[in-house]
């Protein structure tokens, strides 16, 4: 959600706190403040303290990601879907055929992998492999193309 108003903030702040079937009362004694203070931030109210808002926020599980104002949305893609995509990729490329093939038989000519983007390939599967399975250290090759 984009905000850009105080009311845009209380709203999501309300909203946040009725999906987790909290009063406001509730969320006052988890941030340390009244119950007025939460009802003047789910208002919208401008003069409400920062880190109170900031506690708010934790106390609801959110928090605020800070970008450029004409910045691309980010997607986080789990690293597990990441394996599964350089899986997928390394299938194809072992077909040793052009996109053109799998979609229209006969339109694409058959194509070699250089040796040099199939080990850049295993490489970077091997990676997003370790990665998926919470073991983040990157592998790396030596000069001869052996592990290290």
């Amino acid at each position: 959600m984009r905000i850009s108003s105080p009311a845009d903030l209380g709203a999501l702040v309300r909203q946040a706190r009725h999906d987790q079937d909290l009063t406001q009362t509730d969320l006052a004694t988890r941030i340390g403040t009244s119950r007025q203070w939460v009802a003047q931030l789910e208002s919208g109210a401008p003069n409400t303290r920062l880190e109170l808002v900031l506690a708010a926020l934790r106390a609801l599980d959110l928090r605020i990601d800070v970008r450029p104002e004409n910045a691309p949305p980010q997607v986080a893609v789990p690293a597990a879907s990441l394996a599964e995509l350089a899986a997928a990729t390394l299938s194809r490329l072992d077909t040793q055929r052009s996109p053109l093939d799998s979609r229209s038989p006969g339109l694409g000519p058959a194509v070699t992998i250089p040796p040099a983007l199939r080990d850049l390939a295993d490489a970077q599967a091997r990676r997003l492999a370790a990665i998926a399975s919470g073991n983040d250290a990157p592998t790396t090759r030596g000069g001869d193309g052996t592990e290290d």
